[in-house]
């Protein structure tokens, strides 16, 4: 096989077709990097785009699956310094962004389920060479994230916050964010499950699972009086919370729950409770930055990851997989999220390696 061949999973049919194929790896334009692949992680956010959920950001397929990844710069654009090359770096896929430094706008059909990738320049963290592939491989979209709920939060002056999905990623990390700032919150879960996984983290915790769940909250509501919220619940239950908001607060929404319509809401808290419901998401809060501002978090988050950090933004792993197992990780990470995140790995197997751990998870599952 040639050198200059690589392996990628690609999505060929929305929700429907899947296929790892062999193919040339990607030449750098002008601005880009490209990026031997470590790991990859399946997000949610991943799964709604294999199924063609994420609204304008969608290529036409076949495209290459992944959003996040990380790996080491293997090659650059004739506009990139050499100083990157070699470098160990995490990056978000964005199929078409604006790029505010090279005043451009920039399209991709590179994922990062790939033994190579590519990206804009401007578009990575640089991180500590020390930093483990694993974190690395999730260091940039629920930080970026979480930074952006923090931003929403400040700038407002908010003194107390509501985050819903209590127990996913971003909403522990925004929640880490909120205690370091001393900013009180409460974290809404669905599930017993959820509520463990996150009672370390000393905030309040509101179960919509439990009976008494709207006296709890609005109980919680009075006594910090949150006047932010950040939801990724289903239409009945968005509709309570933002009615259990003070005056004057604001609900962004973040989560891919669709509404299909805003019945489950009440007109006066719009009209004359002054409340306001919007929307959240990422790479527009990418955009709004300048480039020093964007430098900054990017540099907080690859020191919190290094050697020396605090790891506010460590994630929860369940398990690798070679990229060639990728159906198997999709089952594992699907099954139970919150145990934490599968990632995919550059490591090509053979199909008859493949073959045998189809067999071996066959097994297990019989006698279990």
């Amino acid at each position: 096989k040639s050198s200059k061949m690589m392996r990628a999973l690609h999505i060929l049919e929305y929700g429907k077709r899947f296929a790892m194929k062999e193919v040339p790896i990607p030449k750098c334009r002008p601005h880009e990097l490209l990026i031997k692949m470590a790991a990859a992680p399946l997000n949610p956010i991943d799964l709604d785009f294999m199924k063609g959920m994420s609204g304008s950001m969608i290529p036409e397929p076949p495209v290459i699956g992944g959003l996040e990844g990380t790996g080491e710069v293997a090659d650059i654009g004739e506009e990139v310094n050499q100083r990157i090359l070699g470098k160990k770096v995490s990056t978000a896929i964005t199929y078409r962004i604006f790029c505010n430094r090279c005043n451009e706008m920039y399209t991709s059909i590179q994922g990062s389920y790939a033994q190579y990738f590519t990206v804009h320049q401007h578009n990575v963290i640089e991180l500590h060479p020390k930093t483990e592939n694993s974190q690395a491989a999730c260091s940039f979209l629920v930080p970026l994230t979480a930074f952006g709920f923090l931003s929403e939060t400040k700038k407002d002056h908010h003194q107390a916050a509501i985050i819903s999905g209590g127990s996913s990623h971003v909403a522990m990390t925004y929640t880490k964010l909120l205690k370091k700032e001393k900013i009180p919150s409460i974290s809404i879960v669905s599930s017993e499950e959820e509520k463990k996984a996150i009672q370390d983290l000393g905030v309040k915790v509101i179960g919509i699972h439990e009976g008494d769940y709207e006296e709890k909250l609005k109980a919680a509501v009075e006594e910090l009086k949150p006047t932010i919220a950040f939801n990724a619940l289903g239409e009945e239950h968005s509709g309570k919370l933002f009615s259990a908001l003070p005056n004057r607060s604001v609900m962004l929404q973040y989560g891919k729950k669709p509404f299909k319509n805003l019945s489950s809401f009440s007109s006066e808290d719009f009209l004359f409770k002054r409340k306001i419901l919007k929307g959240f998401w990422t790479p527009y809060f990418l955009d709004g930055l300048n480039v020093e501002e964007k430098d900054k978090i990017f540099q907080k988050i690859a020191d919190d990851l290094g050697p020396e950090g605090e790891q506010l933004f460590k994630t929860r792993i369940q398990a690798e997989y070679p990229l060639e197992n990728w159906e198997k990780a999709m089952e594992t990470y699907q099954a139970n999220p919150i145990k934490g995140k599968c990632l995919l790995t550059a490591q090509v197997i053979s199909y008859f390696q493949q073959n045998y751990l189809y067999r071996k998870s066959a097994i297990s599952k019989k006698k279990k």
